[in-house]
């Protein structure tokens, strides 16, 4: 439940991607509302395709909500590895800035919405938002086990 969680907080979320953010890591910095990232090294990538594994209704929920279906489709059918210049111009992230600067930044944004979560309604408006992923992450299956 923590994509959930993290999905409908009731103030902004922002995930600072200092590195690599493949799959599960990928997953969860799209559950934040705002992403900032490393633009010196790093990818985001989605692994499952290349080890046979496939996602879950709850999690493929979220990925259509959060990025185009044509990225979507590259990530998840290709496995391409995108690089923060790539993620930016396709706007799957807010920002990119050098490794020194990405917690600071992730902070400043934070700190800039903040007021917005102040009369108790911001969790709600997300859950009606991503209404879609939100459901499916709240009662829905995450894990899918082969074995």
């Amino acid at each position: 439940k923590l994509l959930f969680r993290v999905l409908t907080f009731p103030m902004p979320t922002v995930a600072a991607i200092n590195g690599h953010a493949f799959a599960g890591g990928w997953l969860f910095a799209l559950a934040h509302d705002y992403r900032v990232m490393n633009s010196e090294k790093g990818y985001a990538c989605m692994t499952e395709i290349d080890i046979g594994a496939t996602l879950t209704p709850p999690l493929n929920a979220l990925i259509k909500e959060k990025l185009s279906r044509r990225l979507a489709a590259q990530m998840m059918l290709q496995g391409c590895r995108l690089s923060a210049n790539e993620l930016f111009e396709e706007k799957a992230i807010d920002m990119m800035c050098p490794q020194a600067e990405v917690f600071i930044n992730a902070v400043s944004i934070g700190e800039k919405w903040s007021s917005k979560a102040a009369l108790g309604v911001y969790g709600e408006m997300k859950e009606d938002l991503y209404q879609t992923a939100a459901l499916a992450l709240r009662d829905g299956e995450v894990v899918r086990s082969k074995l």
